[in-house]
């Protein structure tokens, strides 16, 4: 609600899309700010090109961050680049994120992805988040507004998965 507040008070709904590179720069969290423009929903997809392109750089917390950002966007136009994103072995934690928003994105194509990443995704975290994405999906239990603190709860599982993969 941070960030579509701001966005209101500052009158620039519409030109957000020229708003939000200047906005996240600005913010003392590049990662915070980035997943707050979830909370923007289908208001945010004149933003999908930019974050497609933060997708494909090498920040991987930017790339996880606007993973989750793009599940709650919920633009189909996203779902060949968190493909890319939810299969790239090196950045397992965006791909997290990325199995997450195509299991939000809900369509045929989106959960085909998710459940062959369960099955064949090197890391066995990751395959147990798209088996979890697919499973709340399938009850739906998947959130449509993004949760306060869900990252940081889920995240905190994340150290236990890199001393795993890093030895």
């Amino acid at each position: 609600a941070e960030t579509y507040r701001v966005l209101r008070a500052l009158g620039i709904r519409r030109g957000i899309a020229e708003f939000a590179p200047a906005y996240v720069q600005a913010a003392p969290s590049r990662w915070r700010a980035f997943r707050s423009l979830a909370e923007l929903g289908p208001e945010g997809r004149s933003l999908v090109p930019w974050l497609l392109q933060v997708l494909e750089e090498d920040n991987l917390e930017d790339r996880a961050a606007v993973a989750f950002a793009l599940g709650f966007i919920g633009d189909p136009a996203a779902i060949a680049p968190l493909e890319r994103a939810a299969r790239d072995g090196a950045a397992w934690v965006a791909g997290v994120e990325a199995v997450h928003a195509l299991a939000r994105l809900d369509t045929e194509s989106s959960r085909s992805i998710v459940a062959d990443v369960a099955r064949t995704h090197w890391f066995s975290f990751v395959r147990g988040e798209a088996e979890r994405a697919l499973a709340a999906r399938g009850r739906g239990l998947l959130d449509r507004r993004p949760p306060e603190c869900d990252y940081q709860r889920r995240r905190s599982n994340l150290p236990i998965a890199t001393r795993v993969v890093t030895g």
